[in-house]
């Protein structure tokens, strides 16, 4: 019986789809590798079914196979040899080529008309290394909806302070809040170190924008007006302070005065104080009057940091035009510096000024006992006079910055520094850090200025027997409880200095510091030993000191990371 032409067109319509299912078939089984694939089983059983020939499969798996795989694990076994993390390098590796070949467009079309996200993006978002992919990808495609969407959900997931580096983070409100939430938290509990660390992260999520910038400060200055909101005044300053060498423009002090309702005549005098070289009379004046008359400007306003390092070197330190401030003019700055120090504001605006004189008198005598040592000359005999002085922070914090001047001028070094003695500056640098745990930064910014000085006059050996004296300064720093960060600058300057320093250093912190070490004490001690690892069998004392340590520290290895202990094992296998 002859076939109608319906059943014809169904015949070759079977056909047409069985060469097309074939087609499809030797297409995926031409594919790179795709022996490898998991569903290979099945594109060979359709190939068959659809009467294809076995023998074509097998030819194509064969001809396609390259062995991409194998070669991976095999780089992954000489990287294994080499002491390098293998995961690491193949994930870095798919980071790169999912950068190199993101299609925000097409990724927005696939996923963003889903209903649901798709089940792969909580794993990721789980994974710190994946965020950071996301991370990398949004700064780059800042305009994909998904990515925004991936960022939104980091968010909620609890990973805000990682966030802070990401501009499109603060697209979200929610999201920003939380960045911030989580670092003012962090460090309204942590002391003067801890928040050093945390700043630099703080202002660089708050000064991506002038708009992040303008909601950071508004909220900050709400934080200061409740109780205990004072720490708040510190990273407030810090962030204006950064805002205004960011932006360049005179919005920065626009907007700071309009957030802090500060009297425009305070804010005029301040201004020009601060960009001027010398402060004018007139300028110093209008300040003075403004804190001695009965309804006063805000404390905050006075206790600017840079402000009062200004108002310190107006009165204490020698001008650098030459020309000598007036003696009328210092005692106001006096005044003022004293009030900054002692005053106590009510809830009602008005000062408690009763602890002001002292303040005031131990300052003016500062003044007397520092003008007959201008050049450092016989200071052995003002020691005595400056100790008594010491006990206010403020006359320490002025002694700090007049030392620094001292310091600074090489020519003290030039004639005073003998190898056989510790400079007397640097004896009253360990006494103000001892006594005001507060000033160890400063005296560290001394010390560090003066370790990264180059004297020719003084020749090689006498330069490294001065840096030697200024890193024991350090080390007394450490044994006060400042340790993390004169830890950090030995492992950061480590290539700048002399090894036989780093070794010297090393061995002085490690026979001062005792048990239970901290995860990050250890971690930054193995980063300062790694380098000069190859060289301790020069010195078998140290080494000794060296192995004692890492030994009590593998011994508790339940208190520290893998790759610290990693780290350490490596040194010692080298050692």
């Amino acid at each position: 019986m002859a076939l109608s032409e319906t059943d014809m067109n169904t015949a070759m319509d079977g056909i047409e789809n069985q060469e097309q299912i074939r087609e499809e078939c030797r297409q995926r089984l031409c594919a790179q590798d795709s022996i490898m694939e998991p569903n290979v089983a099945d594109i060979i059983a359709a190939f068959i079914q659809y009467k294809g020939q076995p023998s074509s499969a097998v030819a194509w798996l064969s001809e396609s196979y390259e062995g991409v795989a194998e070669m991976c694990n095999i780089a992954s076994e000489w990287a294994t040899s080499m002491n390098f993390d293998p995961q690491d390098i193949m994930q870095n590796s798919l980071k790169a080529l999912l950068v190199q070949n993101f299609d925000a467009q097409q990724v927005d079309s696939e996923f963003m008309s889903s209903q649901s996200a798709p089940s792969w993006l909580n794993n990721m978002i789980e994974d710190s290394f994946w965020r950071q992919a996301i991370y990398e990808l949004s700064e780059i495609h800042n305009k994909c909806s998904f990515l925004k969407f991936a960022i939104q959900k980091i968010s909620d997931a609890g990973y805000q302070q990682e966030m802070a580096k990401v501009s499109t983070a603060s697209t979200f409100l929610n999201v920003f809040n939380g960045v911030l939430y989580d670092f003012l938290k962090a460090m309204i509990t942590k002391d003067d170190i801890d928040v050093d660390r945390l700043l630099p992260e703080f202002k660089r999520a708050c000064l991506q924008n002038e708009h992040k910038y303008v909601y950071a400060q508004v909220l900050l200055s709400r934080l200061t007006e409740v109780s205990g909101g004072s720490s708040y005044q510190r990273i407030q300053y810090e962030l204006e302070r950064n805002a205004a060498k960011q932006f360049k423009s005179p919005f920065v002090d626009i907007f700071g005065t309009i957030i802090n309702k500060a009297p425009q005549q305070l804010v005029d005098a301040k201004t020009a104080i601060m960009q001027g070289e010398n402060p004018t009379p007139g300028d110093v004046i209008q300040i003075y009057k403004l804190y001695t008359q009965q309804r006063v400007p805000s404390l905050k306003f006075l206790r600017d940091a840079g402000f009062i390092d200004k108002l310190i070197q107006t009165a204490f330190l020698p001008s650098q035009s030459g020309v000598a401030v007036k003696p009328e003019i210092k005692e106001r700055v006096i005044h003022l510096l004293a009030i900054a120090a002692a005053a106590t504001e009510d809830s009602n605006g008005s000062l408690e000024l009763s602890d002001v004189p002292p303040v005031t008198q131990s300052l003016k005598r500062l003044d007397t006992v520092l003008a007959k040592k201008s050049t450092g000359a016989d200071l052995e005999t003002a020691v005595g006079d400056l100790l008594m002085l010491l006990d206010h922070p403020m006359v320490a914090l002025a002694v700090v910055h007049w030392l620094d001047s001292l310091l600074a001028d090489t020519t003290y070094y030039e004639t005073y520094f003998r190898t056989t003695d510790i400079p007397l500056p640097h004896l009253l640098l360990e006494e103000i850090a001892s006594r005001h745990p507060m000033l160890q930064k400063r005296v560290f910014q001394v010390l560090k200025k003066n370790v990264e000085m180059n004297i020719k006059v003084l020749g090689p050996e006498i330069m490294m027997a001065l840096r030697r004296t200024l890193l024991d300064r350090m080390i007394y720093l450490v044994q006060l409880g400042y340790a993390i960060p004169i830890l950090e600058y030995i492992r950061d300057t480590g290539d700048k200095l002399d090894e036989s320093l780093i070794i010297h250093s090393v061995q002085r912190v490690l026979e001062m510091a005792d048990e239970p070490y901290s995860q990050e004490f250890v971690s930054v001690m193995v980063d300062i030993v790694d380098p000069i690892s190859d060289n301790l069998d020069k010195s078998m004392d140290v080494k000794t000191v060296i192995w004692q340590f890492f030994n009590t520290v593998l011994k508790n290895s339940e208190n520290f990371d893998q790759d610290t202990l990693e780290k350490i094992r490596l040194i010692q296998r080298k050692g």
